[in-house]
Parts: structure tokens; sequence; C-alpha cells
């Protein structure tokens, strides 16, 4: 079901009163005569119905190039997809950055969360015992040269690393 500004299309009202007369004449008995006369009514209503528009990309207005997901929808969707995959003990996000916070005396102090360069945006342990390191990308861009290094090492010693800019491609790795 497609939502425009909070409303329903016409074709899908259409659908909708189409679905709940067959419900309706469902109920009818098979030796009713008007049986055939609904069935023709409701066949010649579906025809009626315009098919569904094609999806159309969606195209950035300033140079027109399709739009791409934002990284962070790209990480949720491979963090439920690790969570949820058989071959998957646990996986977690590894926050890094710099925080604020606010002191009792008014001043702000920053707070660093690094774990170490390169570090990998989703981690994973495997039922099997492996461990995985998935750095997570849109389409189109690259490991930083620090994010690479650690994809290398940690496949050096025997983990599943990558860069994913997809959650099919992230299911694909797993197999």
């Amino acid at each position: 079901m497609r939502f425009r500004r909070g409303r329903i299309s016409l074709r899908e009202k259409m659908e909708r009163g189409l679905a709940a007369q067959r419900l309706y004449a469902a109920g009818v008995e098979d030796d009713d005569p008007r049986r055939a006369a609904n069935t023709e009514r409701l066949e010649r209503h579906a025809a009626q119905i315009p098919p569904a528009p094609k999806a159309r990309k969606l195209r950035r207005p300033v140079d027109g190039r399709p739009v791409q997901p934002l990284e962070k929808d790209i990480q949720k969707a491979c963090l439920h997809l690790l969570r949820a995959h058989p071959k998957v003990a646990f996986a977690y996000r590894i926050n890094s950055g710099t925080f604020t916070e606010q002191n009792a005396d008014g001043s702000t102090r920053y707070i660093s969360a690094h774990t170490m360069p390169g570090m990998s945006d989703l981690c994973a342990v495997l039922k099997n015992g492996r461990a995985a390191f998935f750095e997570i990308k849109r389409p189109g861009q690259k490991a930083t040269p620090l994010q690479q290094a650690f994809i290398d090492r940690a496949n050096a010693a025997g983990a599943l690393a990558s860069v994913v800019t997809d959650a099919d491609q992230l299911s694909a790795l797993l197999g």
C-alpha cells in the first residue's frame, strides 16, 4: 500500500472495494441465479482498475542523478539482517567519534570514543566462532586507507571482513 500525503490512491480504493465485494459474493450460495451475474459484474469492475504505475527512480533536483540511500539507513538494514540471520550468534554496532557533555558547573567537556583506527561499523560473531566485521558505505564510496587496512588485517587473521553497500550484498557474504 502506498500513501501519498496521508491519502490512499483511487486505484487502491477501487482494489479494496472490489476485494470487499468479492468477499460478500463468496457468501452467495452456488445455486443462486444472481451468482453468475455478480461474478460477471465484478470481473468488469476489475478490468476497469488502472494498472499500477511503474516505479520511478527518484532523481535529485540539483544534478538529476538517482537518489542514494544514506549510510545510516544501510547500516540499520544490515544490523537487522545480522541479528536475524541463522548463522550469526550476535551482532552489534561500534560507535566512535567525539561527543560533548555538560559539566555540573556549566562547562562543556569532550569525550572521545574510539576503538582503534579503521575499526568497522558492524561487528558480529558467527555461530561457528568466526568473527565478522563489516564497513558500511553508500554505493560508489570506498573505504578509507585505515579502514581497508583493518579489513585486510582481519581477513588475514581468519575473520570475515568486507565493505558492504547494501543488505543484499551482506546476505550473499554470509551465504
